[in-house]
């Protein structure tokens, strides 16, 4: 990227979900802007832009935009609109309202409530990725359909459909009663490592969810003893697993009333 200034209009501010729940906000132009000869965009991520900008920004607000020391962008407000300011360092998100927990101080905010509607669609693939579910072709066709009819507000209700609910004109009837076979063929053999593993929850190792693991096979515990993890004076007997991550993941209610619907659901 050159050095040259740029000075484009904000055009309204978007949201990314990814799978973990991190939250990346865009400022999106209008009309697309070129940021050289070879780059021309419409968004812009937060991750792109220098600490040092001006991110304070409403929809109307022209920018001015050059090359940082560091290689990302500068941006400074030339040009204030009217309209509600929005600071792109955000604290709840935008969807669910939950506090956002930071990882890392320029790094995205992260929601983890597993019930917030905005990381429906991401959750639900990762859930199904990590339970050996392919998500190709006809599959990923209904999993799209069924989220933007709003067929789905939780991970839980793919288990609760009938074929009725999947066809929708462009998908048969036979390919339906297929989709609910296969999904409920993963019932029964799900581990509890599967079972962490597909909720992404940031923070928790791989070598914890495995300690985890090997918790339950030595207690004999079935996904049914799940809330024994919820009982502090279970987990803090067992020092050698670091409890953090999950004992921020469940302090949400939901993500605790979703664990135990998913293992009741799973272990049957």
């Amino acid at each position: 990227m050159t050095t040259t200034i740029i000075t484009p209009e904000v055009a309204k501010i978007t949201y990314a979900y990814h799978a973990d729940g991190a939250v990346e906000p865009y400022i999106n132009f209008y009309p697309g802007i070129a940021l050289d000869e070879y780059t021309y965009v419409t968004k812009l991520p937060l991750h792109s832009f220098s600490s040092d900008s001006d991110l304070n920004i409403a929809a109307g607000d022209v920018l001015s935009l050059s090359a940082s020391k560091d290689d990302k962008i500068l941006a400074k407000i030339t040009t204030k609109s009217a309209n509600r300011r929005i600071n792109l360092k955000l604290d709840k998100c935008p969807v669910c309202g939950s506090k956002l927990i930071r990882f890392t101080p320029d790094g995205p905010g992260c929601c983890l409530n597993r019930s917030c509607g905005a990381q429906l669609y991401s959750n639900l693939l990762a859930f199904l990725a990590t339970m050996g579910i392919s998500l190709t072709g006809i599959n990923g066709h209904i999993i799209s359909s069924l989220v933007c009819r709003g067929k789905l507000t939780s991970i839980v209700d793919i288990f609760m459909l009938n074929y009725s609910d999947i066809c929708d004109g462009c998908i048969t009837e036979s390919e339906a009663r297929i989709f609910i076979q296969y999904i409920h063929s993963i019932r029964g053999h799900v581990t509890i490592d599967q079972l962490l593993k597909s909720l992404v929850i940031p923070g928790l190792k791989l070598e914890d969810i495995e300690s985890i693991r090997n918790l339950f096979i030595i207690n004999k515990f079935t996904l049914l003893d799940v809330q024994y993890l919820f009982d502090k004076s279970i987990t803090s007997q067992y020092k050698g697993i670091d409890w953090t991550a999950w004992e921020r993941f469940i302090s949400i209610d939901a993500n605790r009333e979703l664990i135990v619907r998913l293992c009741a659901i799973l272990y049957i």
